[in-house]
């Protein structure tokens, strides 16, 4: 009996553009898959930002594109560094029990120093653990003391730490090394500018993409994404569903940083070093939230982190409720949209999926899910009030995209 080849992806579709269409294409060619299932960030994404636009709507991207199943990762997971954001996309993908290939972008699909990376980065002997100490003594960000403590042992592996693509690729790969899930790795040569890019065109970064939409520039916006996700974005746009303001996070966030004590603040996730005391200060100072980020960062405190740490706050993550969703994992697989073939494979988990599976924000009895939903809850509840027509209560009632 053949069994179904199906290929897995993590995306955050923010909003899904032509390099993710060829990606998502190419990685259904490479394996010869039956079927693709994209884990989709949830309403805030591993950058510590809001998303463009709704989860829903950037399932339908995706299915538009030619996925077949999307399950949702959850704020818990989304909104973090790469090891747990990784962490929790590769669990849901494994808990499915139908995912035979993972596949995702690279810098560097081909080079023999991944696996070596990887290696070190899986077994972590003493000797690494020191030079990474050495190296966050230096005051370096976790990434750069990382992959400059690899560098010490391999050569050449700080350049190919430094590519974001690579940065998440190697996250994913030292997660089934540790796990020992039995999924075949398929690493795509991506196409398209560097991940924080800003210049327009066919070959844009979702950065650039979000940067024109935030422009009004219609027509870049056009010639850098498929048809079906620029339909998908105008009428967002025409509806007021699409995130476009920055000065309302400042004021959601300034409100939950200046109402607290700085030993209040200490309290959210991953906050150390004082850190919270550096956030409390320049708030009572600062007029926007990027002329916060911007007092804030350093070689330690790079943005991508600072706005992750903001976002924490405004959601009311805290240490150890965050710690327990590390050390436990996803307590659910979720559905947020599927074609008929994605259907089909629902069907099949049912007797494959080794968590529960749900397509509401509920379930019932088991309480470390009902606290992951909270957060969920909560999460869509913040995106709603930063557009122009908020849908109050949409998470509750929401039913999964179902295409035909």
């Amino acid at each position: 009996m053949n069994l179904p080849r199906v290929v897995g992806i993590v995306a955050e579709y923010n909003p899904l553009h032509n390099g993710h269409a060829f990606h998502l294409s190419r990685a259904r060619e490479i394996v010869k898959a039956d079927a693709v299932v994209i884990v989709l960030s949830s309403h805030f994404v591993q950058r510590g930002e809001p998303a463009i636009a709704d989860k829903w709507e950037r399932a339908r991207m995706a299915l538009a594109s030619g996925a077949n199943l999307v399950l949702e990762l959850p704020t818990a997971f989304s909104c973090h560094n790469a090891g747990v954001f990784a962490a929790g996309a590769i669990d849901i993908l494994a808990s499915t029990g139908i995912v035979s290939h993972l596949a995702f972008g690279m810098e560097n699909a081909k080079d023999p120093k991944v696996e070596a990376i990887v290696d070190i980065l899986t077994h972590e002997t003493q000797a690494f653990k020191d030079a990474l100490r050495q190296m966050l003594s230096q005051g370096r960000s976790f990434v750069e003391s990382q992959a400059r403590a690899v560098d010490s042992f391999l050569p050449g592996a700080f350049a190919v730490m430094s590519q974001p693509n690579n940065i998440l690729a190697i996250a994913y790969m030292k997660r089934m090394r540790e796990k020992g899930y039995p999924i075949e790795i398929v690493p795509v040569e991506r196409i398209g500018a560097p991940y924080h890019d800003i210049k327009p065109g066919p070959t844009a970064s979702a950065t650039a993409v979000r940067r024109s939409l935030w422009d009004g520039n219609w027509d870049e916006v056009s010639d850098s994404v498929p048809p079906s996700t620029m339909a998908i974005l105008r009428r967002c746009a025409a509806e007021g569903r699409l995130f476009y303001s920055w000065d309302r996070l400042w004021r959601m966030v300034r409100t939950a940083i200046i109402r607290s004590e700085a030993s209040e603040l200490k309290r959210y996730a991953e906050m150390k070093e004082g850190l919270e005391k550096r956030i409390l200060r320049e708030a009572w100072r600062c007029r926007s939230f990027e002329e916060l980020i911007s007092s804030l960062a350093c070689r330690r405190y790079p943005r991508g982190r600072l706005q992750r740490h903001l976002i924490h706050i405004l959601l009311g993550v805290n240490h150890w409720t965050n710690r327990a969703y590390q050390r436990l994992g996803p307590a659910y697989i979720r559905l947020i949209g599927a074609d008929g073939r994605g259907r089909a494979l629902l069907r099949q988990m049912r007797s494959t999926a080794a968590l529960p599976v749900i397509s509401r924000a509920s379930l019932p009895g088991n309480s470390y899910a009902s606290e992951m939903l909270t957060l969920e809850r909560r999460a869509s509840e913040m995106w709603e009030l930063l557009v122009d027509s908020p849908d109050p209560g949409r998470e509750a009632r929401s039913t999964p995209v179902m295409d035909p």
